[in-house]
């Protein structure tokens, strides 16, 4: 598994020639569709470290979606709980502004991020998550696309989120709650290979 780290920009004008690597015979690509969200409170620390995050059993001592099938507790007595979405979504390319300055220069601001994500399970936990949902207020998170590649790195994005029931007109198409997962960032989210659920 690799973990994608920040780089370090230099402090001149010059531009950083990183390395690139492409193969005519056996391309690297990675698929698109957003598979999961995973949310927890913006005041837990689920994960103390990149350890913590790789390991699998730490995870699955923190997922939890209602009451502990194994101990029959309620999800409030679990540490720092991760609630899990099943999601059908993408990211588009962020916003981001560009500033012309004195001297010929351009400062190039903050990108904005959003997620554009579908739930189609409809049903009474779910739409009450929705209606908490708009009392407001942020949340870590990460996502996982449908090839198993997570983003967000161990500390989370800090995300906003923005709910929204939608009921078709005919009724041969299913009601989604539509859901945009929004954060400002200088960069991309760190990535990595990492199958949780």
């Amino acid at each position: 598994m690799s973990v994608i780290t920040l780089p370090v920009c230099p402090t001149t004008c010059a531009g950083t020639l990183g390395s690139v690597r492409f193969n005519e015979c056996a391309p690297e690509v990675h698929f698109g569709e957003i598979a999961r969200l995973y949310l927890w409170a913006l005041d837990d620390e689920a994960f103390a470290s990149q350890a913590d995050f790789d390991d699998l059993v730490h995870w699955s001592e923190h997922i939890m979606e209602g009451p502990d099938i194994h101990t029959g507790l309620p999800a409030d007595t679990i540490t720092d709980p991760i609630r899990v979405f099943t999601v059908i979504g993408e990211m588009p390319e962020p916003e981001q502004t560009e500033t012309s300055i004195s001297g010929d220069r351009i400062i190039i601001g903050f990108k904005k991020f959003v997620l554009n994500l579908e739930i189609d399970e409809t049903n009474d936990t779910n739409y009450n998550f929705l209606l908490l949902s708009e009392c407001g207020g942020k949340y870590h998170a990460v996502f996982e696309t449908a090839d198993g590649m997570v983003y967000g790195g161990y500390q989370g994005l800090e995300v906003s989120i923005k709910m929204n029931q939608v009921i078709p007109r005919e009724r041969t198409n299913v009601v989604k709650i539509m859901v945009k997962v929004s954060w400002s960032s200088k960069t991309h989210p760190l990535r990595q290979i990492l199958t949780i659920a």
